[in-house]
């Protein structure tokens, strides 16, 4: 029976070793909250993405890092759970150590026992990118626009045709003319 022990204390210390290189590798912020969202333990993406030491993240609520006017997301996923959702996702604003921000999506999942799952993805980076390709995007339609209205004021008929003579643009007297 000794030797039985000692082999289940093995194995599981083992499962445990396994479980812990998992979590610590991720790029994503795993963590595990309380049922009232405290957050009881963290990977290190956490600190190198918030910049918040594992103690300043553990036994403090995942809203003590979100201004009161995002709090609502996390209280309204929160409840979800606790009514029996399986999984509950939002966005939310996440003070940085330095004063900023981040931008995270939570997928959270609640356990039997209420732990809540939390796999976390710092989206900040892709929300700007998409935000300048969109300015990008606006800025050369406004471009277009002035440069369709500059050749369409010429008086001369103006043509302007791409590497293979496909017509790309023309103005008003041009199209009079042909």
């Amino acid at each position: 029976a000794d030797i039985r022990h000692k082999r289940e204390f093995a194995e599981v210390r083992e499962a445990r070793q396994r479980f812990q290189r998992f979590f610590e590798m991720s790029r994503d912020l795993l963590g595990i909250a309380d049922a009232q969202g405290v957050l009881v333990s963290v990977n290190r993406s956490w600190t190198e993405t918030l910049g918040w030491s594992q103690d300043e993240l553990i036994a403090h609520p995942i809203s003590d890092f979100v201004d009161r006017a995002d709090q609502a997301a996390i209280d309204q996923a929160l409840q979800a759970l606790r009514d029996g959702a399986e999984t509950h996702s939002f966005s939310v604003p996440f003070r940085h150590s330095s004063g900023g921000s981040r931008i995270l999506d939570w997928h959270v999942t609640a356990s039997e026992q209420g732990e809540l799952y939390c796999v976390v993805r710092d989206e900040t980076e892709a929300l700007r990118a998409s935000e300048a390709v969109d300015l990008a995007r606006q800025e050369t339609e406004l471009l277009r626009s002035r440069l369709v209205d500059a050749v369409d004021s010429l008086e001369e008929g103006f043509l302007l045709c791409d590497a293979d003579d496909r017509m790309v643009l023309c103005n008003r007297a041009y199209r009079e003319l042909y």
